[in-house]
């Protein structure tokens, strides 16, 4: 009822059918809620942790592999897996592209942990390659590879490395492609898509 009511809120000029609307849906909406600043910090700070927590095993088991399994403490590559439901055309050859570390070195900025930050914008510098015969979402790729890094880069202030590290992923098949790219290889040295 809430959302169908919003969108059809009769227009300003309509007083009466305005303040009616408003009525019908106010016992919808949940009440403001306000913490205190102790609260906020106290949330803060455990948001924090969890986030370091997670960040530190990932280091620890899985990098520079894409994800972690927490509770083998082993690694997936698995950015040829996201969105590929059947598991089909997986790569035997792809070895990941570290991409928690590409998703967390903006959050590491957030969270203003500066040294752990330029420390992974000098890794992604050096060692970041795009160049991997894999298929993609071309969804999950942009959200995670291509956020990640823009972001990381607008953070860094502009840093040409990051810059260079997209443009690494420019034509790499689901880029630049009719229909979104869905489903294609990520190589450029691949002749098939």
């Amino acid at each position: 009822v809430g959302c169908a009511a919003e969108m059809s809120r009769p227009p300003p000029d309509d007083a009466d059918a305005a303040a009616a609307h408003d009525a019908m849906i106010a016992p919808h909406r949940p009440p403001p809620t306000t913490m205190s600043d102790a609260r906020v910090l106290a949330n803060a700070a455990a948001a924090r942790a969890m986030f370091q927590h997670g960040y530190d095993n990932y280091l620890e088991h899985a990098f520079p592999h894409d994800e972690l399994r927490p509770i083998s403490r082993t690694y997936t590559d698995s950015l040829g897996e996201l969105g590929n439901l059947k598991r089909e055309h997986l790569s035997e050859t792809y070895a990941g592209v570290a991409l928690t570390l590409i998703d967390a070195t903006s959050t590491l900025a957030v969270l203003g942990n500066v040294t752990e930050f330029t420390r992974n914008v000098r890794w992604m510098e050096r060692n970041l390659n795009f160049d991997a015969d894999v298929r993609v979402n071309a969804f999950e790729c942009n959200i995670r590879a291509l956020g990640g890094l823009l972001s990381a880069h607008v953070i860094a202030g502009g840093d040409i490395g990051m810059l260079e590290a997209v443009r690494g992923m420019k034509g790499r098949g689901a880029f630049g492609t009719k229909g979104g790219g869905r489903g294609r290889r990520a190589s450029s040295s691949s002749s098939s898509s």
